[in-house]
């Protein structure tokens, strides 16, 4: 059976033509590297180098072969290195699921810095609803994911992230946008697009509950399954919406974002995984996001 250390062996005495030599840098003794150099030419049915009483030289099988022998100690050599990057957490595949709205926030800057610190993972980004991701984790087609709690599936654990404080979307020429900030109740005479109670029934029963308590009910004209679909509602003048802060940052003319006074709905964050034992890719990863969080 071939083994690496015996073809590191000839490798050596290739280069040194002494056995004692080429013993001491093998960190073994020369009986052993004899025992050895036997076995290997008895499982390759060669001869790989011939003794006389002038020392030691290469036969002619073995210097057919030892350019071989090369070959195989190199990609041996990258093997370990590759194998070495990938117990440490810092080579492989890593499989993530995020939600429209969470890629509006902190997480296209968080990865953006993971894969400039760790440049040989490749991150495999899928785009998934909230409870999506849940499933994805437990069915273990992605390996970590970004998504909001609470969790309806059993079986994840996560790390919690900094909550996002929605506020009032309206089209840019609402006079309600000029104002700093706005109570809840100034949505009284406004028709409403929302996140689908479907999708977030918790964020929905939270905005419900507010406008309870700000003295009207709601008059929801639309409801639809995702963020950037309440932009484009309201931009088209179909009503005023509630999307979280971090929307602002897509700078658009046609909209108005204002703060919300006093308690507002916000949205929470986690970075999810299945429970059980995670693989030290998936440790990075989730060091990383704390570090970045803190």
């Amino acid at each position: 059976m071939l083994d690496l250390v015996s073809l590191r062996a000839v490798a050596v005495l290739s280069e040194t033509l002494n056995f004692r030599e080429a013993a001491a840098r093998l960190h073994m003794t020369q009986p052993a590297l004899s025992v050895r150099l036997k076995r290997l030419e008895d499982v390759l049915g060669v001869r790989l180098f011939e003794r006389s009483r002038r020392g030691v030289e290469l036969s002619p099988a073995g210097r057919s072969l030892l350019p071989a022998i090369h070959r195989v100690l190199r990609e041996a050599s990258c093997l370990e290195r590759e194998a070495r990057k990938v117990a440490e957490g810092a080579a492989g595949r890593l499989r993530i699921g995020y939600t429209p709205i969470s890629f509006m926030a902190a997480v296209p800057r968080w990865s953006r810095r993971y894969a400039a610190a760790f440049p040989e993972v490749e991150l495999d980004l899928v785009e998934l609803l909230s409870w999506e991701v849940e499933t994805a984790l437990v069915n273990d087609e992605i390996d970590l994911g970004f998504l909001h709690p609470p969790f309806a599936e059993d079986g994840l654990e996560a790390l919690a992230l900094p909550t996002e404080r929605y506020v009032i979307v309206l089209p840019a020429d609402d006079p309600l946008g000029r104002a700093e900030s706005l109570p809840f109740g100034a949505l009284a005479e406004r028709d409403l697009v929302l996140p689908a109670r479907s999708v977030g029934p918790h964020l929905f029963a939270r905005i419900l509950a507010l406008c309870e308590a700000s003295g009207f009910a709601p008059r929801i004209r639309q409801e639809v399954p995702t963020s950037t679909a309440v932009l484009g509602l309201v931009a088209a003048g179909q009503g005023a919406g509630i999307v979280i802060g971090a929307c602002a940052s897509l700078a658009r003319s046609d909209l108005r974002f204002v703060p919300i006074e006093g308690p507002a709905p916000e949205l929470p964050f986690a970075l999810g995984w299945r429970a059980r034992p995670l693989s030290p890719l998936d440790e990075r990863f989730i060091e990383h996001i704390r570090r970045e969080v803190a």
